[in-house]
């Protein structure tokens, strides 16, 4: 409800309080942030006059330093909205996508909802606008997500190389420095000519991130070029063993000793020994952004045996180094880690270690997004971590992939508007403790159910009924009719046959599952009330709004006791005793309860809430003067073409 003003007082005395109008937007407009230009920064070549540019290149060569000179470039240029998108992966495509549609003010609600408003932004706008996609993994997590319009100008950087990027733009191919480039960067970073700084750049196949983490070595120790190049081939020997070339990359060993290096100049540093297990934990996690709570939480601290001090003063020594890149000035003081320095890491590591600290990621993760809150862009956070957690253990240990976060990351993903993401996750990790365990183990069939239930979210109704069939089928063969996983599925399973067309059998089956609940032992008092609330709805909609008001009724009454009276499910179920005794034939009753909810909805979750909202266009069942007001505001809210607001808009018709 979008409030204009406030009129209070009674009789012949009114005091009127009104509202003043959000500001205006202040442009030009800045969401996210590039990274900070590298000392010695080497413009390689003008790339002003390219419109769109697709940077194309391996890791280190310096992609998105070039993308970040562009960027800087437009917003100096008095470009009116620069948007930073870090791309690694759909998700974070479409948070830093809700991030824009934010300060936009464009919408509010789950990330596709934002994101498509501001797509759509982009495509209508007279203002002039740049979109970095930093770090693009797979062409296919944009499938529906690329930036365009007639005034605007779109960079990427990927490794990728697919002719599908090629519609996107000019791909210009980022290769590491000339030989004349990289010259022309140890001068400037050494500030001194060198006579071995030639060769020092030949062993290091002049990629412009060794050449970095090399220069700040030198600088910091005070050594030569000769001295850095004695150094460095000590320790090729030892880790050509360790880090074979699989790639074809004629500079993945050399490389990788100059992360060791760097390493273990960081590691003598105090707090000495930190560095390494540090860079080891990082490198389990999201290379795009850690936050900094992960890296500083009760769980990471004592897998180092340090103080959250200690933690956050070698997560510095390790940004001063280069092994990292620690932005203090972001909300969630994010960790950046290279992709190649994470997999030397890992690769470093013997396998009993690296099982030990996925542990403690997992932990670590667990513990700080705990700590966090919940709002869709924290989450989004935590879940892209936890993508890239999952994809990186390779431990025969199933038990891994059973760690609660692991359930948290693919049902968050789920909450925030990502059923497909979810779906898939769960598809993935069920996969692989399949293989570990087989398909009739209890994880196995806990993932499979969860599978199910957002295929189901998806709207994939049929499926979802289909899939927790087969789940059900095996949890009563294996675990037994009265277990709490196979009655939960039983009551899932029936929740979505009733959205799949059968509410009376919904409804029939419901009741069996809580027969069943009621007579069986520690079984949760919210698990009841949730089988209870699902009852009454479907025998509702199955032709009973008399029993469905009954027993909503009752169920008010336990809620309120064992949940309180502020609980959504609480609200909930008061929202639907109105609605059940209006349409039993008491119309009053309905309105009456209708806008006492309201107001509690109102003060708990907000005027904006999607629950809130629905609570209104109930009323308009019973109201149908407040048609108008509920669309005015789901259209500021969710955007003209959301599917609420469709169907808003077809309640007048």
């Amino acid at each position: 409800m979008d409030v204009k003003g406030l009129q209070a007082g009674s009789h012949n005395t009114q005091i009127n309080h009104y509202a003043a109008a959000p500001p205006p937007l202040a442009w030009p407009l800045l969401v996210g942030r590039a990274p900070l230009r590298a000392d010695a920064f080497q413009s390689r070549g003008s790339l002003v006059a390219v419109a769109s540019p697709v940077l194309v290149g391996d890791g280190g060569t310096g992609k998105t330093q070039l993308a970040a000179a562009l960027f800087e470039q437009a917003r100096a240029d008095g470009t009116d909205l620069a948007v930073w998108v870090t791309a690694s992966s759909r998700t974070a495509t479409l948070t830093g996508y809700a991030d824009a549609a934010g300060a936009l003010r464009l919408a509010t609600g789950d990330v596709e909802r934002a994101a498509a408003a501001f797509l759509t932004w982009l495509a209508n706008t007279d203002r002039t606008w740049i979109v970095v996609l930093d770090d693009v993994a797979d062409p296919a997590d944009l499938r529906g997500l690329w930036p365009s319009g007639p005034t605007g100008r779109l960079v990427l950087t990927t490794r990728r190389r697919d002719a599908a990027l090629r519609s996107r733009g000019t791909v210009i191919d980022v290769d590491v420095f000339t030989p004349a480039e990289s010259a022309a960067y140890l001068t400037a970073k050494l500030d001194r000519d060198d006579p071995d700084a030639a060769a020092l750049a030949a062993d290091l196949g002049h990629l412009p991130l060794a050449l970095a983490q090399a220069a700040a070595l030198i600088v910091d120790d005070a050594l030569t070029c000769a001295e850095y190049r004695s150094l460095f081939a000590d320790r090729t020997s030892r880790l050509t063993d360790l880090f074979p070339n699989a790639t074809g990359d004629d500079h993945d060993h050399e490389l990788a000793a100059t992360w060791s290096l760097a390493a273990d100049r960081a590691d003598a540093l105090a707090p000495v020994g930190l560095a390494r297990p540090m860079l080891l934990l990082a490198a389990t996690l999201d290379p795009n952004g850690i936050p900094e709570s992960v890296l500083t939480s009760t769980a990471a601290c004592t897998y180092l045996g340090g103080t959250a001090q200690d933690a956050r003063k070698t997560l510095r020594n390790l940004h001063r180094l280069s092994l990292i890149s620690h932005n203090a000035t972001d909300p969630l003081r994010s960790v950046r880690m290279h992709a190649l320095a994470q997999r030397s890491a890992i690769e470093s590591a013997p396998g009993e270690d690296l099982r030990g600290v996925q542990r403690v990621g997992a932990d670590a993760l667990l513990e700080a997004w705990e700590a966090a809150g919940q709002s869709t862009s924290i989450t989004a956070r935590f879940v892209a971590n936890g993508r890239v957690w999952a994809d990186r253990l390779d431990s025969p240990d199933a038990a891994m992939f059973l760690h609660p976060f692991v359930t948290r990351v693919g049902e968050s993903a789920g909450e925030i508007g990502l059923p497909e993401i979810a779906q898939a996750y769960f598809s993935e990790i069920a996969g692989i403790v399949g293989q570990l365990w087989g398909d009739s183990h209890r994880g196995t069939l806990a993932l499979r159910y969860r599978i199910g239930y957002w295929q189901g979210e998806r709207g994939d109704f049929p499926g979802a009924v289909s899939l927790l069939e087969q789940v059900l089928a095996d949890q009563t063969r294996i675990l037994g009719t009265a277990h709490p996983d196979t009655l939960r599925t039983r009551g899932n399973l029936a929740y979505w046959r009733g959205h799949a067309g059968d509410p009376a059998r919904a409804a029939r089956e419901t009741s069996e599952v809580l027969s069943i609940l009621v007579r069986t032992p520690d079984i949760e008092a919210s698990t009841v009330l949730s089988t209870r609330h699902n009852l009454a709805h479907w025998r509702g909609l199955a032709g009973d709004p008399q029993a469905a008001a009954e027993e909503s009724a009752r169920l008010l009454v336990d809620a309120e006791r064992v949940l309180g009276p502020d609980h959504p499910d609480t609200l909930d179920t008061r929202r639907n005793l109105a609605h059940w005794r209006g349409l039993a034939g008491d119309p009053g009753a309905a309105v009456e309860g209708l806008d006492a909810v309201l107001a509690d909805y109102v003060r708990v979750l907000g005027a904006d809430h999607p629950d809130t909202m629905q609570v209104r266009e109930n009323l308009v069942h019973w109201r149908p003067q407040d048609l108008d007001a509920l669309l005015a505001d789901r259209t500021r809210v969710l955007g003209a073409d959301h599917p609420h607001t469709v169907r808003t808009r077809r309640i007048r018709q």
